[in-house]
């Protein structure tokens, strides 16, 4: 999930860099290549980034969401910066050999979704590691999907037992208890 990555790198990195006298932002950059590299260590030997489309089908059904993420003049300004590196980032991530995706009208958890469906169908494949914070994908979970939540230290495994042991629910029902429960990140009310 690259945005979200992105946006984790975000908070994380306030770091620029001189260009031509002026001083140009890269701690996108740095961050989400030192996630890429600890990734690789731990984890896979095929990483795949997922990007979101500028505009997607949730918003023209939603009209409020995710809109609360672009009220301010401050975070117009970050996420003017944010998008500054994208394609910088992009072309690293593109020669460093990494596969890229984005699909007009379609997010990275769309995205993501579909490749994870076909790798669990696929007999070769062992295991797929979606790596995010985005609560949304544990309705993937299940015997070869997993979610590798990225925290400071350590990053933390999300199994099917785990959901439910924490929230009480399988990762079936996961999108109708997030559809009750609501999600403020996403910027949709909970049902009353």
């Amino acid at each position: 999930d690259g945005m979200n990555i992105v946006y984790r790198c975000g908070f994380a990195f306030n770091l620029s860099t001189e260009i031509n006298g002026k001083s140009f932002p890269t701690g996108i950059i740095f961050g989400f290549l030192s996630s890429l590299r600890a990734l690789m260590s731990k984890r896979s030997s095929e990483i795949v980034i997922c990007w979101d489309s500028q505009s997607t089908w949730r918003k023209k059904i939603v009209s409020t969401y995710k809109a609360h993420r672009v009220s301010t003049e401050e975070q117009k300004e970050a996420r003017a910066v944010v998008f500054m590196q994208l394609p910088i980032l992009e072309q690293f991530i593109t020669s460093l050999g990494f596969m890229q995706f984005r699909v007009d009208g379609l997010e990275a958890d769309d995205l993501v979704g579909i490749y994870s469906q076909v790798c669990q169908d696929h007999k070769t494949v062992k295991r797929v590691w979606i790596y995010s914070t985005d609560a949304d994908f544990y309705q993937l979970l299940s015997k070869k999907v997993r979610v590798l939540r990225p925290l400071p230290k350590n990053p933390v495994t999300i199994a099917s037992f785990d959901l439910a042991k924490s929230h009480g629910v399988t990762p079936e029902q996961w999108a109708e208890f997030k559809a009750l429960a609501g999600d403020s990140s996403d910027g949709y009310k909970s049902v009353s």
